[in-house]
């Protein structure tokens, strides 16, 4: 692991050893990777069955959707060859979201969790809005007014 900073942001140089975690399925999201080198596999896992979603390259981010959310991982992100991946950590997401316009934010989280609904429609498990999430027209008037 190495760090370095540019554009602003610190981040962190990780490497990965093929079939490697970078986030499990269900876990607590911590931070985003950009794949500098080598090829992860996002996969969805219900019961016994385990779904690959996607496999992701050089200059692809993982992660970000559950991060900027402020949810847990629903999908698990792994090492399928050696990857080096650089880490931007929440509080640095955090900051560069922070100076960007409020309605770039919102628009950002409803792009997450129409993705996030859409992925899980595609896997076979619908779900409906968690209580206390706001509903995807909800506050876009507010800001627009």
């Amino acid at each position: 692991m190495g760090t370095r900073s540019g554009d602003g942001l610190t981040v962190s140089k990780y490497y990965f050893d093929p079939n490697e975690p970078l986030f499990e399925q269900g876990n607590a999201a911590t931070s985003l990777f950009l794949i500098e080198d080598g090829t992860v596999e996002i996969y969805q896992t219900a019961g016994a069955r385990t779904v690959s979603l996607a496999r992701l390259g050089p200059g692809e981010v993982v992660g970000e959707l559950a991060l900027i959310d402020g949810a847990t991982h629903t999908r698990g992100a792994r090492a399928i060859s050696p990857v080096i991946a650089l880490e931007v950590a929440p509080d640095q997401l955090e900051a560069v979201l922070d100076e960007s316009h409020t309605l770039v934010r919102l628009l950002l989280k409803h792009v997450v969790r129409k993705l996030d609904r859409t992925t899980d429609i595609a896997f076979g498990q619908p779900r409906t809005e968690e209580p206390g999430e706001p509903a995807a027209s909800q506050g876009v008037g507010e800001i627009l007014g």
